[in-house]
């Protein structure tokens, strides 16, 4: 072999190296990118489904206070009074807890919108007190109170299913809105 193959020879050997090693990298960091991006992609799916959790929460404690409003209006019992007075402390508690996490984690922008609209709805329910006050001075109508908590639901659940149209994993979304469907009766 004379020189001149030999370092023709050479040459290709290193051209085929530096090849080999730049598309293995290649390769090496389009992995790492794509970890990256399921992770943040599972993060995100993750926090969509702990807002989802406490918007199912929060409908369920505002049921509770409905009734519990509409039951001491037609009744005017003390005892009605001291467990709806109780009720809208748990109530308020799963609001003040929501509208923490709502304000906190951080949410894609399909989910933003979302977010923002649950965001008012939680805020509407945290200034409730005239509605309530009116309810222990029994100064407000069965159905104003049963159209105000009705609305809250309706919101609550519209920001329900907003939520799990914005989750990237249609599987877990399609079960979340069949259990919003379920509970709507």
């Amino acid at each position: 072999m004379n020189p001149l193959e030999s370092r023709r020879l050479v040459k290709w050997f290193f051209i085929s190296v530096v090849v080999l090693t730049a598309g293995l990298y290649t390769v090496l960091i389009s992995g790492l990118l794509e970890k990256k991006r399921v992770r943040e992609m599972m993060r995100e799916e993750g926090n969509l489904i702990l807002t989802v959790s406490q918007v199912a929460d929060l409908i369920h404690e505002i049921q509770l206070e409905r009734g519990l409003s509409l039951a001491f209006l037609y009744s005017r019992t003390p005892e009605l009074k001291e467990a709806l007075a109780l009720q809208q402390t748990q109530t308020d508690v799963g609001f003040a807890e929501a509208d923490l996490h709502l304000s906190t984690s951080g949410y894609s922008m399909e989910a933003s919108g979302a977010v923002a609209f649950l965001r008012g709805v939680v805020s509407r329910m945290i200034r409730a007190g005239a509605v309530r006050s009116r309810v222990f001075a029994l100064a407000i109508t069965p159905g104003e109170v049963k159209a105000f908590y009705s609305g809250i639901n309706k919101d609550l659940q519209a920001g329900f299913k907003r939520i799990t149209e914005a989750m990237a994993d249609k599987e877990t979304s399609g079960r979340m809105l069949s259990f919003i469907a379920f509970s709507n009766g």
